[in-house]
């Protein structure tokens, strides 16, 4: 396949007048152009993979520092059990009521349940916080531990001493809601 370019504009710089080596948006497009996107599809389950492409010089080399983002925003209907997992990412869920499943070992997860969960769910970050905001009336069994920071609940649960881990029955209790946090804090919140 050939390309072709457009005449340029007299105010407007090539691309290739503004390449220059360590040029930050110069750098990110080569990064986006080696982040590669897989879609498979098997029945009704839909996976999405993404990872950075092969080149010869590593993983972080070539990066200079510089962040490349993406984001994917899945929608799926309410009752839907979910399978997410980054390696380097936040996570957020909102208004799911199947068993939600979210790991990350660089971020945080935050999630939103407005609805009575039919499902148990966990919810674990390696390296990040853990928040989860509860809408009234929401029931479930709160099982919450952090080994390097604190348990925070807005709820009037009974407490011992600990401050890393909390297990009560939340609005009278419901599915298992694991809350896991090893560098970071878990947050039960009131919507």
């Amino acid at each position: 396949m050939q390309r072709t370019q457009r005449p340029e504009r007299a105010n407007e710089k090539s691309p290739a007048a503004s390449a220059k080596k360590g040029d930050r948006e110069t750098d990110n497009e080569e990064d986006a152009r080696r982040f590669k996107v897989d879609f498979e599809q098997q029945g009704s389950d839909v996976t999405v993979r993404g990872e950075k492409g092969d080149d010869s010089s590593g993983w972080f080399d070539g990066w200079d520092g510089d962040e490349l983002k993406v984001r994917y925003r899945i929608t799926v209907p309410r009752r839907y059990n979910t399978d997410l997992e980054t390696a380097g990412g936040s996570i957020r869920v909102a208004d799911l009521e199947g068993e939600v499943i979210a790991e990350t070992t660089g971020g945080s997860i935050t999630a939103r349940i407005t609805k009575q969960p039919q499902e148990s769910s966990e919810l674990s970050s390696s390296a990040g916080s853990v928040t989860v905001y509860l809408a009234e009336g929401v029931g479930v069994n709160v099982d919450a531990e952090t080994s390097f920071g604190q348990v925070e609940s807005d709820f009037h649960e009974q407490r011992g001493d600990d401050q890393n881990e909390l297990k009560a029955a939340i609005n009278g209790g419901g599915p298992e809601l694991r809350l896991r946090a090893s560098v970071g804090n878990v947050q039960l919140r009131r919507l």
